[in-house]
């Protein structure tokens, strides 16, 4: 045993033990303790493994209240320190005494919690007989007790099922072997139907836990999963109410409307304001505090606990075969919707609580149904009183799925291949349900188009109805402006000039002019509006300068009363 780390672990659970396994014999507790002790180990242990086995068991110490259960994690954590430095003795070529049993270990004829069952070779250990070298030894552990004198894990109280064996029983023969990077880290009792038939306790045993469940090899998301097919879009196209769409009545479609959806069209045009990134995926074992990720899991353990004024808090234990963490929510409606035993996906913002990490309110769906909420870039839509982000993604998807293909295009192809567009249905699949940011950005241009584009339209189809109405040609030559140049004090610019020709020029024409002069301060744009309203005038007109306030209003009129003189 090591005279440094692993000395320091030992006292500090002797201690433990003798202050009555309270989590006192170090300040913050054993999962503090851990987070600091674990570089010291690995630099000195000969088994990397096993000090990571020690770490895990520190963590989940304080999550147990059961004195007895907390006794079997020290007795636990023993055995693993022994096993993290006994490679030396196989190095020596001779086996080690036999360890002692802790105080409080197990009692004689049931095999202690974590024990390899006979014919199961221990992690990070090589099988009695042979070294890697090749040299004969002898076992460096005591022999297993027979299977049958392992107690079922039906037989364990309930707090110390909840934490992670890292030992794996021997498959049956009939069993079909797991790969072991697939293999779920935590065994659990089987349970056949979780819903409609829970075990039954053994005479004399405390009540277990439900909702847990033999985890599968770590889950995948299937690749050819499909949502659900709606019918095709009959009379009223994109113009029919929201009401033709399913799971939508009367009662929604009037929420709907304060968000300004009425039709299926708005409901289209209902643009998210922002996305969560949740398309990054990771394996439990590989999470980082504060990243917004998913994770693919089996629940292995769903239960519930009061706290404080009455509010109900969900806590699913999720493991996916490289390790485990919990999720927790403060909404009922969660515990009707998971399953123990089933495989979900959980997105979310990585937390933590007291060195664990955790999802607090993670988004989840199954597996098998097509990512909706989870793995993705998930849109987040504006709501109202009545409706959830859940409700109104699933049904945005479904009108997307059924709607948006048989949407027609109102850009011409060549336009769009110039301009490098998406078809128009596909930049509206893509704003909603992003592949990638790469769509995102393609569908965000693609529809930035089409509103500078109408807008473009509406501009130059109301300048031609303007430009279509009749209008008089007044005359507006040199002879007209000479009595008007006269009384200026000044002769006007080139610049004055050329636009005072060009005025006269749309003048004279049977159309509606429509300019925009633009000059800077003191450049002399009011003397060349004063000459058009002179032409006007001149040819028996009328006309009127109107300005933005009524102090410039009265400046004009006395200036132009001067020139008018």
């Amino acid at each position: 045993m090591s005279n440094n780390a692993f000395s320091r672990l030992l006292k500090v659970l002797s201690l433990e033990r003798k202050q009555g396994y309270r989590n006192k014999a170090v300040i913050g507790g054993l999962d503090k303790f851990a987070s600091r002790w674990e570089a010291d180990a690995l630099a000195e242990a000969r088994n990397p493994g096993a000090v990571s086995e020690i770490v895990s068991l520190m963590l989940g110490y304080s999550a147990i209240g059961d004195v007895t259960a907390r006794e079997r994690i020290l007795d636990q954590i023993v055995r693993r320190a022994r096993d993290a430095t006994s490679s030396d003795a196989l190095t020596a070529g001779k086996a080690p005494p036999p360890a002692e049993a802790p105080t409080g270990a197990a009692p004689t004829g049931a095999a202690p919690t974590g024990t390899t069952p006979t014919g199961a070779t221990p992690t990070g250990t090589t099988p009695t007989g042979t070294t890697p070298t090749g040299t004969t030894v002898a076992e460096a552990r005591p022999a297993p007790l027979p299977p049958t004198s392992r107690p079922a894990p039906e037989e364990l109280p309930a707090e110390e099922i909840t934490l992670p064996p890292f030992s794996k029983p021997a498959p049956a023969a009939s069993e079909v072997s797991t790969p072991p990077e697939f293999a779920p880290t935590r065994p659990m009792p089987a349970l056949s139907k979780p819903e409609t038939e829970p075990r039954t306790p053994a005479p004399g045993q405390a009540p277990l836990s439900t909702g847990r469940a033999v985890a599968p090899g770590r889950p995948t998301i299937p690749k050819d999963a499909e949502p659900q097919k709606l019918a095709k879009p009959g009379i009223g196209g994109l113009d029919a109410p929201v009401t033709r769409l399913p799971n939508i009545g009367v009662s929604f479609a009037q929420k709907l409307t304060r968000l300004g959806v009425n039709t299926v069209r708005d409901l289209f045009y209902l643009l998210p304001r922002r996305y969560d990134n949740f398309s990054l995926l990771r394996t439990i074992d590989k999470l980082r505090y504060g990243e917004e990720v998913t994770v693919i899991g089996t629940v292995w353990e769903l239960k519930s606990r009061t706290i404080g004024d009455k509010r109900r808090m969900i806590i699913a234990v999720v493991g996916d075969g490289t390790s485990e963490m919990e999720m927790t929510w403060f909404n009922p409606y969660v515990e009707r919707r998971l399953r123990g035993g089933r495989a979900y996906s959980f997105s979310g913002k990585v937390d933590s609580y007291r060195g664990r990490l955790l999802m607090r309110n993670p988004e989840f769906e199954p597996l098998e149904k097509s990512q909706v909420h989870t793995g993705r870039l998930v849109p987040i839509y504006p709501l109202t009183q009545g409706i959830t982000a859940r409700w109104l993604r699933l049904v945005i998807r479904k009108a997307v799925d059924a709607w948006a293909v048989n949407l027609g295009d109102f850009l011409p192809e060549g336009v769009r291949r110039e301009n490098r567009l998406l078809p128009l249905s596909e930049a509206l699949e893509q704003i909603h349900f992003p592949v990638n940011e790469e769509r995102l950005h393609a569908a965000h241009r693609r529809l930035s188009f089409d509103e500078f584009f109408i807008l473009q339209l509406g501009v130059l189809g109301h300048r031609k109805q303007f430009r279509d109405r009749p209008a008089r040609a007044l005359r507006a030559d040199d002879a007209v402006f000479a009595p008007f140049l006269a009384t200026l004090p000044f002769a006007m610019t080139a610049a004055q000039r050329r636009v005072l020709g060009d005025i006269a020029t749309d003048l004279g024409r049977a159309q509606p002019m429509s300019r925009l002069l633009q000059g800077d301060v003191g450049s002399g744009k009011t003397a060349v509006a004063a000459a058009a309203l002179w032409a006007a005038v001149a040819n028996g007109a009328q006309g009127a300068i109107m300005a933005p306030t009524e102090i410039l209003a009265e400046q004009h009129a006395r200036s132009f009363g001067a020139m008018f003189a």
